[in-house]
């Protein structure tokens, strides 16, 4: 998968590299005593520039190997607002799944609605996808109002799939398919 560039109104949205290390690094560090902290646990775990460019070279690795890739949200002064992450790629199936994280001062702030589609856009055309899909624990109500905004379909409840915060929690799994895309979002454009 080569190196993408995506824009809208506001924000332009790009494969991170090494060098983005130091603008992760500084996202993460404003947002530690943020409420929704605890939702994005891999974050917790990455405290170094060197871990940070590690977790970025792993993402590296699975956009080379076609099945994965970390995205930076920047506005237009270069600052990084949150991340879009692709995994579970699967050419055979024609899916993937995504997860998304938002700094502090991205909150409230329209950065998700204004990207997402764009990047949804990307998947379903550059990589010929047909179905995409999202987890999200069941008391993260923004994010589930976020996949609910851009048209997922809420397909089902894994119990206890994942710790939060130091307890298991139930996950919704949600999933949008091209044709609804196309549906919502690019006959909305048309009118």
């Amino acid at each position: 998968m080569r190196s993408f560039l995506g824009k809208t109104n506001r924000f332009t949205w790009r494969s991170l590299e090494h060098s983005d290390a130091i603008f992760l690094q500084n996202a993460i560090q404003e947002s530690i005593d943020d409420s929704e902290w605890y939702y994005f646990p891999v974050y917790q775990n990455l405290k170094t520039k060197e871990q940070l460019k590690h977790h970025i070279s792993s993402y590296l690795l699975q956009a080379e190997l076609r099945n994965g890739g970390l995205f930076g949200v920047f506005d237009s002064d270069n600052k990084l607002l949150g991340t879009l992450y692709l995994y579970w790629v699967s050419e055979e199936r024609e899916s993937a799944a995504i997860g998304f994280w938002r700094s502090k001062t991205a909150r409230q702030k329209g950065v998700l609605a204004e990207v997402l589609p764009s990047f949804l856009q990307f998947l379903f055309s550059e990589l010929k996808l047909n179905r995409i899909e999202a987890e999200v624990a069941l008391s993260n109500k923004k994010s589930i109002s976020v996949l609910e905004k851009a048209f997922f379909v809420q397909e089902g409840l894994a119990r206890e799939y994942a710790k939060v915060n130091g307890t298991f929690e139930d996950f919704y799994h949600y999933s949008l398919i091209f044709s609804d895309f196309q549906e919502k979002y690019l006959n909305k454009k048309e009118k």
